[in-house]
């Protein structure tokens, strides 16, 4: 059996806002300000052969503020409310389904207190067998699996003994895309302007996404000297978040898990503005004051390097654990800390069938071969997107993948190949968790003789 034919449930995150009251032909219903995102969806797999056709049996998947296999929870658990839950009724349902409650996963100002505790959200979900006895008619409720929706700030550090002495090129580390391109949702201001619905990608912070268990970033920077703040994280021309901001949160991550975690900062692209020497420079000394102690120098077995080798490596100031990539190769070679950037696989499609051909075909010729590089898990608007469906944006585009995504990844012969994964909305997959556990399983790469020693 593979480390993913078992049943399994998992909550995601709804990238696509759902006001039932709002109607395009109703345009005065957009000025109603019910918070309408952030949906928290159920999901459960696998659960055919477990299912039961007894007229006894009634099986449910249902969404939980408690947990409900908890001693000290009401037991049995009382069923949610009927907008929470989803009854299972045929066995094509039980093997595979989704259901989006009317729950919303609410902001917090601050995801720290959660750090340890991974339940900390207060989400869980349940996959639930009621029983009812044919003599006396009474009734027996039993929890066949269980999961919440997790914060998973030390998830390196916890594998250490599945991780330590494997090669980081091994490993399937989740990511976002155009990770800098965050924004809150702020209702009927981010759905009618297309400029700002196609830019979006993501809506946590850095340091939120890292808190979740983001362990590479995908970065964008440009250069505005005309605005007080000059260096900024983009979206092709658009500036979406100063870099500063970007930086102080990896910094106060990666101090607050005590340097233990392991974070690609991969200066993707530099849309505009850097085409002169101080330029870089200013920028090398930004980051530099941000996460010089922090940066990994660029002097180490490349393919081979292991997370073993980084904890052990410590200097004054502890271990270094973040790795940045610089796209520039001429201002790479003067300072010993930038990486050469990851290879992006990039499909630049609106379809998803095109998206997962593309994606496995490259797993196929890049997978295992000892190389930095990236999935780009997301679908591509194109102008004809932007101008004939400014409604549906990314956050709408990330709702139709998200799920496919999860599904494609489940596949051993691609999540055994994959090293990052960078998806739009990331809570809307369930990337995290299943890479984590299939670094756990080592269920990875076998790079043996297929190191490619090149440089990215």
């Amino acid at each position: 059996m593979g480390i993913f034919d078992g049943p399994d449930v998992f909550i995601t995150v709804s990238s696509e806002p759902d006001c039932e009251s709002r109607s395009w032909y109703k345009p005065w219903s957009w000025f109603q300000e019910t918070l309408c995102d952030r949906r928290l969806e159920l999901n459960w797999i696998n659960f055919d052969k477990l299912y039961s056709p007894s007229a006894q049996d009634s099986d449910y998947v249902g969404l939980f503020s408690w947990d409900p296999t908890s001693p000290f929870s009401p037991q049995p658990p009382p069923p949610p409310p009927e907008k929470h839950k989803c009854p299972v009724s045929s066995v094509s349902q039980a093997a595979l389904g989704y259901y989006k409650t009317t729950a919303r996963y609410e902001r917090r100002d601050d995801l720290s207190p959660g750090m340890n505790d991974p339940c900390f959200l207060g989400y869980w979900i349940a996959y639930v067998r009621v029983t009812t006895a044919k003599d006396n008619g009474t009734t027996s409720t039993k929890v066949l699996k269980s999961n919440c929706l997790k914060l998973h700030p030390f998830w390196m550090a916890e594998l250490r003994e599945s991780i330590g002495d494997l090669p980081l090129t091994s490993l399937m580390i989740p990511g976002t895309h155009n990770s800098g391109s965050w924004e809150v949702y702020k209702g009927v201001v981010s759905e009618i302007n297309p400029l700002s619905a196609y830019e979006i990608t993501q809506e946590e912070s850095i340091y939120d996404q890292l808190m979740h268990g983001i362990r590479y970033l995908d970065v964008r920077v440009s250069y505005h000297p005309i605005l007080p703040i000059n260096f900024w994280v983009s979206h092709e021309l658009l500036p979406q978040i100063p870099l500063t901001s970007l930086l102080s949160d990896v910094q106060r991550f990666v101090e607050e898990t005590g340097r233990r975690e392991i974070v690609f900062v991969d200066f993707h692209r530099f849309h505009s503005g850097l085409n002169r020497p101080e330029i870089h420079t200013q920028l090398i000394h930004l980051v530099d004051s941000h996460l010089g102690s922090y940066l990994v120098p660029y002097n180490q077995p490349v393919g081979m390097l292991t997370p073993n080798q980084l904890w052990k490596q410590r200097d004054g100031n502890g271990s270094r654990t973040v790795f940045l990539t610089y796209p520039d190769p001429l201002v790479r070679k003067q300072y010993s800390f930038l990486w050469p950037p990851f290879q992006h696989s990039w499909a630049n499609t609106n379809n998803i069938s095109q998206l997962e051909n593309f994606l496995g075909e490259d797993l196929q010729v890049f997978g295992c071969r000892g190389r930095y590089w990236t999935l780009m898990a997301e679908l591509t608007a194109t102008a004809s997107d932007v101008l004939t469906r400014p409604h549906i944006g990314l956050r709408g585009m990330s709702q139709d993948v998200n799920r496919n995504v999860t599904l494609w990844f489940r596949r051993k012969d691609w999540y055994s190949r994959a090293m990052a994964i960078a998806s739009d909305f990331f809570l809307g997959n369930n990337l995290i968790e299943m890479a984590i556990k299939a670094n756990a399983h080592r269920a990875v790469c076998n790079l043996n003789d297929n190191v490619d020693t090149t440089e990215n």
